[in-house]
């Protein structure tokens, strides 16, 4: 039974036909594709097999993989009725016309599971079922509003509190990169803030130049940097940043939370997070179509369940991983906090798109354009519109400086925080209750905490009452001392001043003078001495003595450099946006130039399909020629495999200079 190969399909096929596999993979419409030769050897090579496969939904994936398995037997395909589905391969140039029947590519056997012990086991889209139309919530304007408001409030907070808490606690970095499970630990406590939550958090800051490490060869240690000290200068464009970082960020905080990928790869917060080499990152691509969906299924202020919009999901990209449900719900927990999404009171376990949600899908979704096709996907495009500063400002109150502290051991915020206040109050107080008025309670476990991390009774007080517009109430005033009572534990205390001398014998009537008792002077060294009083007093007794001194500069904070998120640049053959001009050129192309890679290709899978043998000639390591006879059995990973009557031989196909029938196999 004779068979067409997809070169003499392709370049005999019907304009209509032909410009509808343009259309569909504009990947393949290159500069340097310009003929029916080079354009086949491309759409069956391994890579733009894999780009047409991704790019089906589960029930157009079905009937590939039924086609590839029957085509492990013979070439030739029969008794498939027209449907949309046939039509959607062809159109992906994975399946042609060849004689009474259907032909597949080559290279989707390979990668398709169709052996026998891939099929035994079978992966999980091949029995998707098309998923129904979710059952929908419509919701009050007001209630998405609100909560776009207070997430936009609340997210800048936290990302202030879970900085400051890391420029207090300076943790080192690790040997391979990030940050310890400990530290993390420390900063969840400290914020109080699940584990997962400051994950999220610590890679966006990240992500915004927030936070780098610092320069010591010694002791390198994430800090804020330059960029965090002008951060909350205008609240709107660090939104409007913080939603274009995490929608490009490469990691999956869910994996970096628990420290496994999809592979069983290790992975840690802050670690060197690299996109894989695909057409497109997970992560990104998962959060564009998460918001996507929900866009298409729950429009007008509507929720719908989170395991339909899994469902969908997994149908739409069945070969795609960051559809499965912890993943989702994820991206779904990331975007609320964003302001992005919703969940309403009555369905706790459904989302919907806020205002600034749908403005957000609107932008980007207009960006995705029909040259992007087949995956119709560009990380690069992912960017909040030029407008969306202007519908966050309105939901940007002015900050609270103070708090209203009560006698039921609680501090209520009657409005958004000042970062500085926040962090503050998350010291010594735990969140009970976020939202545009945040509510803090005071635990025996908070105070410890606090007296822990290395603040006094008096400074505990003393940060209250200056966050707070009320006094501090006896209850509280009671559980701080209490605590403290309670609390036994090694102090590590700095000296409140330090003398510092050229010459030992400056430092000895110091010490010895009764004038200067109050002091409590200590030697630690030969020329050093410590105080219990602090550098103010200590500069006033010295100087009420007749004794010049010299003040150090207090040091400055820490600040590391803003780190670099610049992309490798990807050079790639110039794409041609215009069909027309491209099938023009394909069909006034004269030909190949003999022994052509992409010509070398087509024959040598010509073989493979009719079983006949070749004699290959072979560039050799040292620029001579030889030829290899074969029966070429399959072309996968760069490499030819074939069998001679010595055994089997695999020659790299970059090395093959030109291809052509032989009569028998040496």
């Amino acid at each position: 039974m004779s068979t067409v190969s997809f070169a003499s399909w392709i370049s005999s096929a019907p304009k209509e036909t032909l410009i509808a596999i343009l259309e569909c993979r504009r990947d393949l419409v290159r500069s340097d594709t310009a003929s029916f030769q080079r354009l086949a050897g491309l759409a069956s090579s391994r890579a733009a097999v894999a780009v047409g496969l991704e790019s089906l939904n589960a029930q157009q994936l079905q009937l590939a993989w039924k086609m590839a398995r029957s085509a492990r037997t013979g070439p030739l395909i029969t008794g498939l009725p027209e449907s949309p589905d046939l039509n959607a391969l062809i159109d992906a140039a994975l399946v042609w016309p060849s004689g009474d029947g259907h032909r597949i590519q080559p290279e989707a056997i390979a990668l398709l599971p169709t052996t026998a012990s891939a099929v035994a086991t079978p992966p999980h889209w091949t029995t998707l079922d098309t998923p129904v139309s979710p059952e929908t919530h419509t919701v009050p304007d007001s209630v998405s509003t609100n909560a776009a408001a207070a997430a936009v409030n609340q997210v800048l907070t936290d990302l202030g509190a879970v900085v400051e808490a890391l420029a207090a606690l300076k943790p080192s970095q690790l040997v391979r990169g990030g940050i310890g499970k400990r530290d993390v630990s420390t900063l969840a406590t400290r914020t109080s803030a699940d584990v997962s939550t400051v994950v999220f958090l610590l890679e966006l800051a990240r992500a915004l130049g927030l936070i780098g490490v610092s320069d010591s060869p010694d002791d390198p240690q994430w800090v804020p940097t330059v960029a965090w000290d002008a951060f909350h200068d205008d609240r709107a464009t660090a939104y409007v940043a913080a939603v274009g970082s995490w929608l490009t960020l490469v990691p999956n905080t869910l994996h970096v939370a628990t420290g496994t990928t999809w592979n069983d790869q290790k992975t840690h917060v802050l670690g060197t997070h690299r996109p894989p080499p695909a057409p497109r990152p997970v992560m990104p691509f998962a959060r564009y179509r998460v918001l996507t969906l929900l866009n298409e299924l729950a429009r007008d202020q509507q929720t719908i369940p989170t395991a339909d919009l899994v469902a969908h999901a997994q149908f739409h990209h069945p070969l795609t991983l960051g559809f499965d449900e912890p993943t989702v719900r994820q991206i779904l927990t990331e975007a609320e906090h964003l302001g992005l999404t919703f969940t309403p009171f009555h369905a706790t376990d459904s989302s919907g798109l806020t205002h600034l949600g749908a403005a957000l899908v609107e932008h980007i979704q207009s960006r995705m354009t029909a040259e992007l096709s087949p995956l119709c996907f560009d990380r690069d495009r992912l960017a909040a519109p030029d407008e969306f500063a202007h519908l966050v400002t309105p939901l940007l109150p002015e900050l609270e400086r103070t708090v209203i502290t009560q006698s039921d051991l609680t501090a209520i915020a009657t409005g958004p925080l000042h970062p500085e206040t926040a962090a503050a109050l998350d010291q010594v107080a735990t969140v009970e209750t976020r939202g545009q008025g945040t509510v803090y309670r005071f635990t025996a476990a908070s105070i410890t905490r606090a007296l822990e991390s290395g603040l006094s009774t008096a400074a505990i007080l003393e940060l209250i009452e200056r966050v707070s517009s009320t006094e501090v109430p006896g209850p509280l005033d009671f559980l701080i001392r209490d605590t403290a009572a309670k609390l036994g534990r090694v102090t590590v205390s700095a000296a409140r001043g330090v003398i510092v001398v050229n010459d030992p014998e400056e430092l000895d009537p110091l010490i010895a003078d009764p004038l200067f008792a109050a002091a409590k002077l200590t030697r630690v060294a030969p020329t050093v001495a410590i105080s219990s009083v602090g550098p103010e007093r200590l500069g006033v007794l010295l100087s009420t003595h007749g004794i010049d001194v010299m003040k150090s500069s207090p040091p400055a904070p820490a600040r590391a450099r803003v780190p670099t998120n610049t992309r490798t640049v990807r050079t790639r053959t110039t794409r041609m946006n215009d069909l027309g001009a491209f099938y023009h050129m394909l069909t006034s192309h004269t030909g190949d130039a003999q022994g052509a890679p992409i010509t070398i290709a087509d024959t040598i899978r010509e073989a493979i399909d009719s079983r006949t043998p070749l004699t290959l000639t072979v560039a050799t390591a040292t620029g001579g020629r030889q030829a290899v006879t074969l029966t070429p059995i399959a072309v996968a990973g760069g490499l030819v495999r074939g069998r001679r009557s010595s055994g089997d031989v695999t020659v790299p196909l970059v090395r093959v200079i030109a291809a052509q029938p032989s009569k028998e196999v040496s």
